[in-house]
């Protein structure tokens, strides 16, 4: 998955949907920074091109601001999918991994093997298989 892709309304090709809402909070946050990131580049950008004499005796900060900016905003980005991803891999373990993978409908306590919400059947050990496979693959410790 890209550290681009929180920016897509619905989740990249191989992200379930229980995960996509869950991390709905998450994914807010980083369009925000992102936001901020390309306000910050363009105010760059522009007195560099506007005000090349200017930019030459300017303090070092600003003359390689950019560079800096775009490590912190690269690992903000990072660092806040991967905890994300941990805080469901939690939330699936509260829940006792029953939480549908095409929907993300809670599954406790539900009467019978399909997904009320999408319609999906279930079986709570192909479930939970299916659910460690997915963390499995985005490098979560499984608890």
């Amino acid at each position: 998955m890209s550290p681009w892709s929180f920016l897509q309304s619905s989740p990249p090709r191989g992200v379930p949907w229980g995960y996509w809402e869950h991390s709905r909070g998450t994914r807010v946050k980083l369009k925000g920074i992102a936001a901020l990131y390309l306000a910050a580049a363009v105010v760059l950008l522009i007195s560099f091109v506007t005000y090349p004499a200017a930019t030459t005796n300017a303090p070092i900060w600003i003359k390689f601001g950019y560079g800096p900016l775009a490590l912190v905003i690269g690992w903000i980005l990072t660092t806040a999918y991967s905890r994300s991803v941990g805080r469901f891999a939690n939330h699936l373990a509260d829940h006792r991994y029953l939480i549908c993978f095409e929907c993300g409908y809670d599954l406790r306590g539900t009467p019978s093997d399909r997904c009320p919400e999408c319609g999906q059947s279930f079986d709570n050990d192909s479930l939970r298989e299916r659910w460690e496979d997915w963390l499995r693959k985005n490098n979560v410790e499984i608890a």
